[in-house]
């Protein structure tokens, strides 16, 4: 599941500027560095942390300067149970910023990017927007630009005639030296660079970094210009610090930033922190009826013939029964239209038996999702991807952290249909998924659209040689993938894993590949791709489990089976757990669907439901098996399961 994979920005290392001594905030920095100036009872840095945080930054690199001991003092004591990796590095009181970063830059890796920010501002908008817009442009600098408000009010002038004046009206940009076709637009202080940017001069020299670089970047034609949409304020001058203190709705604002950050603060990483907030909440909003999943998964089946072709005997869904029942095209979108109304911003499309790219009508089903904004994923064989959908998806109006995930598990013709169950003779199916990954990838260039393209590469006795396994990396990698992941199969239920059985390895085999593979998976990772290996059973010990009761799936990330059914989830959505599904929704409706359940008597109803998956034997993926994990060790619903 590519929740299970990081973040990007996880990788990434993030420097936050904050060794100067703020010298214009007056007598606030006489015994404090600035970033510890108070905004509404909490330094300026508490919110630059969190906000990083939220968005998904894990590594931290703080220069440390002017009363920098207080700074990591402060940190460490508020943050220091956190899944982070923080280091801070004293690089003096008066330090220019070229010679701070030169005292930093070996921690991070020759070619990799990193974003560097200002620690005196505040801010929230698309910062994973920006480095994908940033990758997508292989520049050496991204850099921003803000909107401003003038605090003395704007003069409008029309043709050389004063207009109208006005306060509080964003200045997008400016014109400079009276040529009307020349703009000027605000720095915000936010750039990603590439550690090799920063090889254009000698930092340990320079005293004006800014100055001195960037134009350097800009003619070489290796930068580009991102326009930030989302709050930015920086705090220079003591009379800043007071605005936004005081400023109308400010409080507000940070209010509901901060809470977002928390949300992320909950636990350390780990599934939990990918599908809900607050632990409470969630309760009191299944009790109310007013949960929200945090995503629906659609499955579905193609109109006629086998559910698939394809015959992998490591496929979750290899013993799922066809009962022929499908949703009309037409109910299809009431259905997807009825999820976005009511609120649901994430929809995947894949397959428990089936792959989603077989449907007769799946680009009707996408529009819908991409019409109302909704993050949209996709887990596929990629065999079939046609024209109308690789343009839909690749449009640059798609959400951000949408994704198309690629099963590959292979790296040859030949392995390929091993692996996938079908006969030799058939067409070369691995060299097909690689020219339509190589066909997205190409219509996601034209748009620099926001979708990450990944493979996954489950590994048994058939793949795992160390060829095969290097020659998929540099085949996915010619083909333009942002992220190759090699993992496990699950044991499928009714599956007996054999010695010496040909698709699923056992836990010897795993321990002998991961020993074997990982250091030349780990030595293929780079910026422009990354490469890694996870072995995620043993991670999260789901070894042995075929299901955490009590299960909460359904509240969280319930799916559509091919038969038109709301199921629990993706394991779940298939006609052999009928007894388990929630409704057809060929009859009912969505919401009507998902919110019948009793919560005036809810421990019978989850020990019911306990009992029917006990009975129909059926097996959590790994998301379930952990979210559910995570939710009865939190005991909050201690006395309702």
């Amino acid at each position: 599941m590519v929740a299970i994979t990081q973040s990007p920005l996880e990788n990434h290392w993030v420097i936050v500027l904050c060794g100067g001594r703020g010298s214009r905030l007056g007598t606030v920095t006489e015994s404090i560095p600035k970033s510890l100036a108070l905004v509404h009872d909490k330094p300026i840095i508490w919110y630059t942390f969190l906000t990083l945080y939220k968005d998904g930054f894990r590594k931290f690199i703080f220069p440390l300067g002017y009363r920098g001991v207080m700074i990591e003092e402060f940190l460490t004591k508020e943050f220091d149970e956190l899944d982070c990796e923080i280091r801070f590095i004293d690089t003096g009181e008066d330090t220019p910023i070229a010679k701070r970063l030169h005292k930093v830059s070996n921690q991070i890796a020759e070619g990799e990017d990193f974003f560097l920010i200002n620690g005196d501002t505040f801010f929230d908008f698309d910062i994973l927007g920006m480095y994908h817009f940033h990758r997508r442009k292989n520049a050496l600098a991204t850099f921003s630009s803000v909107e401003i408000i003038s605090e003395y009010g704007v003069l409008v002038e029309e043709d050389g005639q004063l207009k109208d004046f006005a306060r509080e009206k964003k200045v997008s940009y400016f014109s400079l030296n009276g040529n009307n076709n020349v703009r000027g637009h605000v720095n915000s202080g936010f750039v990603w660079l590439n550690k090799g940017a920063l090889d254009l001069i000698d930092l340990e020299k320079c005293n004006n970094f800014e100055q001195e670089l960037f134009p350097q970047i800009i003619k070489m034609g290796r930068a580009v210009h991102f326009k930030i949409e989302g709050n930015w304020f920086s705090v220079d001058t003591n009379k800043d610090l007071n605005i936004i203190n005081l400023r109308e709705g400010n409080q507000k604002e940070l209010g509901e930033m901060v809470k977002k950050a928390k949300e992320n603060l909950a636990t350390r990483y780990s599934y939990q922190s990918r599908y809900y907030g607050d632990v409470n909440e969630l309760k009191v909003s299944i009790l109310d009826k007013t949960v929200i999943p945090h995503q629906v998964e659609v499955q579905p089946g193609p109109i006629g013939g086998d559910i698939c072709w394809l015959k992998c005997p490591y496929c979750y869904g290899h013993t799922a029964q066809d009962s022929g029942e499908r949703l009309t095209p037409e109910r299809y979108v009431e259905i997807m239209t009825q999820i976005a109304e009511g609120g649901v911003k994430k929809v995947i499309f894949a397959g428990y038996a089936t792959d989603p790219l077989f449907y007769n009508h799946i680009e009707d089903i996408v529009q819908v999702a991409l019409d109302y904004n909704q993050i949209t994923g996709f887990h596929t064989k990629a065999i079939n991807i046609s024209d109308r959908l690789a343009k839909q998806i690749t449009a640059a109006s798609i959400a951000p952290l949408s994704y198309f995930s690629i099963s590959v598990d292979s790296g040859n013709n030949e392995t390929y249909n091993k692996v996938h169950g079908v006969p030799q003779s058939q067409a070369k199916l691995y060299d097909k998924v690689i020219a339509n990954i190589s066909k997205l990838v190409e219509e996601r260039s034209k748009t620099d659209a926001p979708l990450d393209i990944s493979a996954t590469y489950l590994l048994n006795p058939l793949n795992n040689s160390s060829d095969e396994v290097l020659k998929s990396i540099h085949d996915l990698r010619n083909a333009g993938v942002d992220l190759i992941r090699f993992t496990f199969p699950q044991v499928p239920r009714g599956y007996s894993v054999n010695t010496n059985d040909p698709n699923i390895p056992s836990k010897d085999q795993i321990t002998e590949y991961m020993k074997r593979l990982r250091p030349l998976i780990e030595k293929e990772n780079d910026s422009q791709c990354q490469v890694l290996i996870l072995d995620l059973d043993g991670m999260h010990d789901v070894y042995e489990v075929p299901r955490s009761l009590p299960c909460f799936a359904r509240y969280i990330f319930p799916s559509i089976g091919f038969d038109g059914w709301l199921s629990h989830c993706s394991e779940s959505a298939a006609p052999h757990f009928r007894g388990l599904a929630m409704g057809n929704l060929q009859e009912q409706d969505f919401w009507d669907v998902f919110y019948n359940y009793d919560v005036e008597d809810f421990k019978r109803g989850m020990s019911v439901s306990c009992g029917k998956m006990e009975q129909l034997n059926c097996k959590c993926d790994r998301k379930e098996h952990v979210v559910n994990s995570r939710l009865k060790e939190s005991g909050v619903f201690d006395g309702i399961i």
